[in-house]
């Protein structure tokens, strides 16, 4: 690795969150607490072509996964230009169980499953999404599933945008209830 390289803090502009609060904290990272979604704004640039957003996130009721959608001068990118899939390594008492899933036309990409009364952590790759062409996302998450401690899973997201345009933050949010925790995003220094 050659000197510069590596991963630089990108401690949005601004951030935001529909229900409940978000706030950026002195290391960059983004504070989340009871938001139903939460947008950060300003955290890709032309500096960087990729960024990785690690964290943790907790669930308030039940079991469900954590959306995102690219967004634009705080304008998410809600129309149908998202493909998703996932594969997920479900651990059981009894023995492992695999399942996986396809979401064409989708209004949202998915990166994280989330559990009740549990810390999920994840990894988010996003690829080229300041860049005007099509973006991809890669990531990889372990939670608790089920909302029970007998339970424990490993998933894998891949998500595609099909649009080419520039994108400079990211909302990310639940279908219901909300999510607390610490997400961090990084640009990866070349």
């Amino acid at each position: 690795m050659a000197a510069g390289d590596g991963l630089i803090s990108m401690a949005p502009s601004s951030v935001s969150a529909g229900t409940g609060t978000a706030a950026i904290n002195a290391d960059g990272g983004i504070e989340l607490s009871g938001c139903s979604d939460a947008t950060l704004n300003g955290i890709f640039n032309g500096d960087f072509d990729n960024y990785r957003m690690t964290g943790w996130l907790t669930y308030s009721s039940g079991d469900i996964s954590c959306r995102f959608q690219f967004s634009s001068g705080g304008t998410p990118a809600s129309s149908t230009d998202y493909t998703w899939e996932y594969m997920q390594s479900l651990i059981t008492p009894g023995q492992p169980t695999v399942t996986a899933g396809r979401i064409s036309n989708s209004a949202y990409g998915a990166f994280c499953a989330l559990a009740q009364n549990w810390t999920n952590g994840f990894e988010f790759h996003a690829y080229g999404p300041y860049l005007a062409q099509p973006t991809a996302v890669r990531s990889v998450d372990v939670s608790g599933q089920r909302s029970t401690a007998q339970y424990a899973a490993v998933t894998d997201w891949a998500t595609t945008h099909s649009l080419s345009t520039s994108y400079d933050g990211l909302k990310l949010y639940v279908a219901s209830g909300t999510f607390s925790g610490v997400v961090h995003v990084f640009g990866y220094e070349e």
